[in-house]
């Protein structure tokens, strides 16, 4: 390998890195957000929205925070995976260390892969939803 691709690589594995660390600390500060502010259900509006309607909304935070933070973990882990083991194997002329980096990074980009799909199906469902709440009136 070249030393302008192993530059451009290790450049993308600190990138990488600064990123994991980013994430994590983005989804520990939204916990910690989260906690600090309590679990608060908004008033309900007059416009027909009753109690159950604020503890559903309610309880949708904490399993978002929940979630947020089990992703951000294996991003985390993915990517300082992906930064740790592309260092060594460059140190060192390893390259099953490169391989096992490699595929760190290739679980990242399958993970961002479906929750981007998650968030389209979602859209779409909530779509479809508005437009046959519309339909039945």
């Amino acid at each position: 390998m070249d030393e302008v691709a192993k530059e451009n690589i290790l450049s993308t594995a600190t990138i990488a890195n600064r990123l994991g660390i980013i994430t994590l600390a983005g989804a520990v500060l939204g916990m910690i957000g989260y906690f600090v502010k309590g679990n608060t259900a908004a008033p309900a509006p007059k416009e027909g929205f009753d109690d159950k309607t604020a503890q559903l909304v309610s309880s949708s935070n904490s399993v978002s925070v929940i979630a947020s933070l089990a992703m951000g973990i294996v991003i985390f882990y993915l990517l300082n995976n992906f930064a740790r083991q592309t260092k060594t194997a460059f140190a060192n002329g390893d390259e099953k260390k490169m391989e096992q980096g490699l595929g760190s990074l290739a679980g990242y980009f399958k993970l961002a892969a479906i929750i981007l799909l998650m968030a389209i199906v979602f859209m779409m469902l909530a779509v479809l939803m508005t437009g046959l709440g519309g339909a039945v009136k």
